[in-house]
């Protein structure tokens, strides 16, 4: 069972401001605290594999996280010869439901991690950048190589996942990534997730399968 602050939540929690009467005078409304809880876009999610082994025009393979068996890679597989593949995580959360004009004082995400497998202790280290892409399954070789190392709107933050992190949520804050989605007009945050010193492995089934895929939190007021 997953620990998580939120289970099985996808939806909007609003919260209102309370406010005293005083006898039926006109008052402004008070401010709207919102606390909306995003799904991450599964037909949208997904990893690259980069393998230096592989044939010229076939180094770069993606898979899409709403196939079986439902999750993203990211690191590198510490059972494979080397050089070893690379795995890059790519996860998207739609941004319609935050209103324009919000003011967005926190935003955070929540990856649920299935397993980690380490090539050197004690842990994966996670490198976490905001950029954009297409959907994966439709890129050739040379977009799938640009979207691998392509350079971030926004540099993320660094995380360790540890083994004992398996079967819970790892979160980070993704307040500034909201935040320049949003002034940047984008509809979308979209997340590159790289790793080092072993193999990541993000749980990303569909909530109507009964599963919980990466989720993100948007505190904002309007």
């Amino acid at each position: 069972m997953r620990k998580r602050w939120i289970l099985g939540v996808v939806g909007v929690l609003v919260l209102f401001l309370a406010g005293c009467g005083d006898g039926g005078s006109p008052h402004p409304p008070p401010p709207l605290n919102v606390v909306d809880i995003l799904s991450s876009d599964g037909a949208l999610d997904g990893d690259i594999t980069f393998d230096p082994l592989a044939p010229v025009g076939f180094e770069y393979s993606p898979v899409i996280s709403s196939t079986p068996p439902n999750i993203v890679l990211v690191g590198f597989d510490p059972l494979a010869l080397t050089p070893r593949p690379e795995s890059r995580g790519f996860i998207t959360f739609a941004l319609g439901s935050v209103p324009p004009g919000a003011i967005i004082s926190r935003a955070t995400v929540f990856l649920p991690v299935l397993r980690v497998s380490l090539i050197s202790p004690p842990s994966v280290v996670l490198l976490i950048d905001m950029v954009s892409f297409a959907p994966l399954d439709t890129l050739t070789q040379e977009e799938l190589a640009a979207t691998f190392l392509t350079t971030p709107i926004l540099l993320g933050p660094s995380v360790e996942v540890f083994p004992g992190d398996a079967g819970t949520d790892k979160t980070f804050d993704a307040t500034d990534a909201v935040i320049k989605a949003r002034n940047l007009g984008l509809s979308r945050l979209q997340l590159r997730i790289t790793g080092s010193f072993g193999l990541l492995t993000i749980d990303d089934l569909d909530p109507e399968l009964g599963g919980i895929p990466p989720l993100l939190s948007v505190e904002y007021t309007f």
